[in-house]
């Protein structure tokens, strides 16, 4: 089971994140026209994204890279950032795929790296986040929590927000790592926030969902699901979609955190849900991604694969891309579910 699975990530089994092997279940990253799939072999491809016809592959030679993949790849104009539970933060070079830079750290990085003002920054089961400079690499600042940092940070301008397993959301200076406020919540954190209209919302593994004000970390609502929210919510015309470990996605009001109305799924949803033109997808570890109707509260359609779907659907025009843990990836069409084709890394 997924959850098994991240139960044992997150070192509840007794072992400490950064000492186990695990297959991982690689992240997807869209930049201009490549799309980038990462693989639990520790591979990246960049593909051309309407066709699939593959650019390049990273490691070059037979050798794998520093460790499975779990987060999203994110691509900037000229680098592709890749974060590796082998405890690597991989910068290659978006054209040639070749190293720009790595960042080593003892443990695991967990969530994907953010860029902003020529820094990235990223979270490491260390406990620490990082601001590195995107040109060499090189530690800016770093910040301690009391925890594992899964998260992927958010920037708003000068601040960064970051959650931490240690049940707290920071707020930091972007520029210089100075904290300006933090607050604890009922449960670890292992998500990432979204951050919109001033509100940052986010899940925690007490099973609640939080509305928190992003200027001084002031709790605006609360809403309690039946198991633990993991993924990123998403926020469209004034409600709150969020997928939950309870086999459910909810729909709340952003406002005052009311639920206009659930679904039940095929299976947990770990991933983060995405929105695009009134449609909501939602990925379970049953391996089913189901196009969710917002308007209509129904689904539009379901596609399904063979292993667990632990990373959110990308979507990008007509185009939908899913990357199974097992299978590989799939492109579907948006508006059928039809599937357009696929690609299988790693001999799969």
């Amino acid at each position: 089971m997924a959850l098994l699975l991240l139960v044992v990530l997150s070192g509840l089994a007794g072992c400490a994140p950064g000492s186990m092997t695990s297959p991982g279940w690689g992240g997807l990253g869209l930049g201009g026209d490549t799309l980038y799939v990462a693989t639990s072999r520790g591979k990246v491809y960049a593909l051309d994204s309407g066709t699939g016809v593959q650019r390049w592959v990273y490691p070059h030679s037979e050798k794998e890279a520093g460790g499975p993949f779990y987060s999203n790849i994110i691509a900037t104009e000229d680098l592709v950032l890749v974060s590796s539970f082998g405890g690597v933060l991989y910068a290659l070079d978006a054209a040639t795929s070749m190293e720009r830079w790595t960042f080593e750290r003892e443990k695991a990085f967990v969530g994907a790296p953010a860029v902003a003002g020529g820094e990235v920054y990223v979270g490491n089961a260390d406990g620490k986040l990082y601001a590195l400079d995107a040109a060499s690499g090189l530690v800016k600042w770093e910040l301690e929590t009391g925890n594992w940092v899964w998260s992927s940070p958010i920037v708003d301008g000068d601040r960064l927000y970051v959650a931490s397993m240690d049940h707290k959301m920071y707020c930091l200076d972007r520029l210089s790592g100075r904290k300006l406020w933090d607050f604890e919540v009922g449960g670890a954190i292992p998500g990432t926030p979204l951050l919109a209209d001033g509100v940052l919302y986010f899940g925690a593994l007490d099973s609640k969902l939080y509305a928190m004000d992003a200027t001084d970390g002031s709790v605006r609502w609360e809403f309690q699901a039946e198991s633990w929210n993991w993924g990123k919510p998403v926020l469209a015309d004034g409600t709150l979609y969020v997928g939950s470990l309870d086999h459910h996605v909810y729909a709340l009001d952003a406002g005052t955190g009311g639920k206009r109305w659930d679904i039940e799924l095929d299976g947990a949803v770990l991933a983060d849900v995405t929105y695009a033109d009134g449609v909501l997808y939602a990925a379970t570890d049953a391996g089913t991604l189901h196009a969710l109707d917002v308007s209509t509260h129904s689904p539009r359609w379901e596609f399904d694969v063979e292993g667990r779907i632990l990373v959110p659907a990308v979507v990008s025009g007509d185009h939908v891309y899913i990357n199974s843990m097992e299978a590989g990836l799939y492109v579907l069409a948006a508006e059928s579910g039809l599937q357009r084709w696929a690609f299988a890394p790693d001999g799969k």
